[in-house]
């Protein structure tokens, strides 16, 4: 499943929530660009708006995509 949703909520612990129409998502994990032995960090913004990917169409499979 791919969706596109807007960043309601983000805790650099949790991950963030996304809003989808009338659902707001559970804590998601957002992809990074770099996490091997070069790391960077990005978090979403409030108010983003982002791609969700559900491996499965399963909510509880999915991780954000930010731009």
């Amino acid at each position: 499943m791919i969706r596109i949703g807007v960043v309601t909520a983000v805790d650099v612990k949790k991950g963030c929530r996304v809003q989808i129409g009338d659902l707001e998502t559970e804590w998601l994990n957002w992809i990074t660009l770099r996490a091997g032995s070069t790391r960077t960090m990005n978090a979403p913004s409030v108010g983003e708006q982002v791609i969700i990917l559900a491996i499965g169409g399963e909510l509880t499979t999915a991780f954000v995509l930010t731009g």
